[in-house]
């Protein structure tokens, strides 16, 4: 799953943050409002590479905002958290939920100039869901009638997508899911041209070519690559730029330096201390925002393992993390977290009471559990040492250190063990080899089962891979998400998901910590973006007020430890 790489990466660049927040340069361009005008290009930068651009197979942090400008998908989520077309022209939902129509725009082509269809539709998810495609997520769509006999080879056609016309495609699913237009939202699911094939090939990633506002012209595997307008986008009038640049694997503070000197036009990869001194210099205030948290960060306790396998010793740890300190650590990137579901998705409850900070609660539950601890003389808790698994490098260690200093007040002593990140995922998805560690989870899609399945439902336990690292089982909670993913009605739905926060609450399978947010900021002359709720870095839509010379606010090309204004050619469609 991309997840939990995303995740790393997250915490990874958020280390990073010994940068010198020396006196920033003022914003480039004007800041009062003008009128969307064509042309020019953007260019970004992220910390993170890029391993692929094919839609079925790349789920990562650097893969998913290029993939939404090169892959326009049936339909996307609005700001305000509405689904909405983009290659739909309309869609409608049967009243028992089995059913989804969706009519194409007229006049959508894919990059190679041939016309979207229903037929490419099917085609291009039967490839993503065939079995010799390594597709990380095709449970996602588990419900589309003829899945379970499509996805493991014995049909040659997915029966539950139904051509009507040219323009009309049909989901037929086996239960109502109220997901589904959830995961239709992922670039996996999103039409790719012919030359995609029946199934995975990795040539395509070098080559990719879908139906987004964007199509690819140049590629250099680590450096970046160029994108230039497509006019044969489902919604031309939205489309204003030339082309973007995205530059990859550049470290921050490299990319501090050149925004500043208007090489970048818009930060999103910065360090605490440099996005500290952008919001305190009153030239660059309405020039940056933050964005909304969609990972959910903690640490897991095994429930078949000792000591946490007494639920109170599980309620004491919870009790026992003060929350409001880790985010001091962080300048405001670091946010605290008391229940599973992050601000930034669909389905996170404000007012929900979560998980909280109470040191008393926390020795009162150690002494139900059998194991009284005195804090004056530091006798009593559970006797022996425990290890405490967290990647190295990461924030993750960081919160362990905080987290080792607060369980010892209430008698549980932890060994800090950090393991380079495969040995660490390798340890906590495998049963019975880890007693409690780091653990987050950002958001694959925007609704509340994306967290709780594959956390805490029994289905995700296995003896290796196990998403569920707390091996935590719970009959009542199982039932409770089958009923939340056929569920329709928004208002039933919304209580079956408190209910689960309750159970997870309550029975404490991990202690919820802290999410992440970043600080992004742009040049005067970018316009038209504002960080998007529910996509990062959604840069496809905006313009660039032409009565700036972006010529004469450029510097000539820097020749320190930056990357090369011109990037390398690859071929692309």
């Amino acid at each position: 799953m991309r997840s939990i790489p995303r995740a790393a990466s997250l915490a990874a660049a958020a280390l990073l943050c010994a940068a010198c927040s020396s006196e920033l340069a003022a914003p480039i361009g004007r800041r009062d409002d003008s009128p969307p005008a064509r042309g020019g290009t953007i260019t970004v930068a992220s910390f993170v590479g890029l391993r692929s651009l094919d839609p079925a197979v790349a789920f990562d942090e650097g893969a998913d905002p290029i993939q939404r400008l090169l892959f326009a998908r049936l339909v996307r989520l609005s700001r305000d958290g509405r689904f909405e077309g983009e290659l739909a022209e309309s869609f409608e939902t049967s009243a028992d939920g089995r059913h989804l129509r969706f009519r194409l725009r007229p006049g959508a082509r894919f990059h190679d100039g041939a016309p979207v269809t229903a037929a490419d539709v099917k085609r291009s998810l039967e490839r993503a869901l065939h079995k010799r495609t390594p597709c990380p997520a095709p449970s996602f769509y588990d419900r589309i009638e003829g899945f379970e006999a499509f996805h493991s080879g014995a049909t040659h056609e997915l029966t539950g997508i139904r051509i009507e016309s040219d323009s009309v495609v049909r989901f037929d699913l086996s239960q109502p899911d109220a997901t589904f237009l959830a995961v239709l939202t992922l670039p996996m699911a999103a039409p790719v041209c012919a030359s995609g094939g029946s199934s995975y090939e990795p040539s395509f990633s070098s080559r990719p070519c879908g139906a987004g506002p964007f199509k690819l012209r140049q590629w250099d595997d680590h450096e970046g690559l160029t994108l230039g307008r497509h006019d044969g986008y489902a919604e031309p009038g939205r489309v204003w730029l030339d082309s973007v640049r995205w530059l990859l694997e550049v470290p921050l503070t490299t990319q501090r330096f050149r925004f500043e000197r208007g090489d970048l036009d818009l930060l999103h990869d910065l360090s605490v201390a440099d996005g500290a001194a952008f919001r305190r210099d009153p030239r660059w205030r309405g020039q940056g925002e933050w964005t909304v948290p969609r990972m959910t960060k903690g640490l897991f306790m095994n429930s078949r393992m000792a000591p946490f396998d007494r639920l109170e010793v599980r309620r004491a740890v919870a009790a026992a993390i003060d929350r409001d300190s880790l985010a001091r650590l962080r300048g405001g990137c670091v946010v605290p977290a008391d229940r599973v579901i992050p601000p930034g998705v669909l389905g996170h409850d404000p007012d929900f009471p979560g998980q909280r900070f109470d040191p008393q609660l926390a020795l009162d539950s150690m002494r139900r559990a059998g194991l009284p601890f005195d804090p004056a003389t530091g006798l009593g808790g559970w006797p022996d040492t425990i290890d405490y698994v967290a990647p190295a490098d990461s924030f993750d260690l960081q919160f362990a250190e905080v987290a080792q200093q607060q369980l010892a007040r209430i008698g549980i002593r932890l060994r800090l063990k950090a393991m380079a990140w495969p040995a660490y995922l390798a340890r906590i998805s495998r049963a019975g080899q880890a007693r409690i560690g780091a653990a987050g989870w950002t958001a694959d899609f925007d609704d509340p089962s994306d967290f709780f399945e594959p956390l805490f439902a029994s289905k995700s336990i296995q003896d290796e891979d196990s998403q569920n690292y707390a091996f935590y089982s719970n009959p009542e909670l199982d039932a409770l998400l089958e009923r939340g993913r056929a569920e329709l009605d928004p208002l039933r739905r919304r209580a079956i998901y408190r209910k689960a926060e309750e159970i997870v609450r309550d029975e404490a399978p991990w202690a919820l910590a802290y999410g992440y947010r970043r600080f992004e900021v742009w040049q005067g002359y970018v316009r038209g973006y504002r960080p998007h709720p529910h996509a990062q870095l959604d840069v496809g839509f905006l313009w660039l007020d032409r009565r700036d010379s972006r010529g004469s606010a450029r510097s000539p090309a820097w020749n320190g430890n930056v990357l090369a204004s011109l990037l390398p050619r690859r071929g692309a469609p």
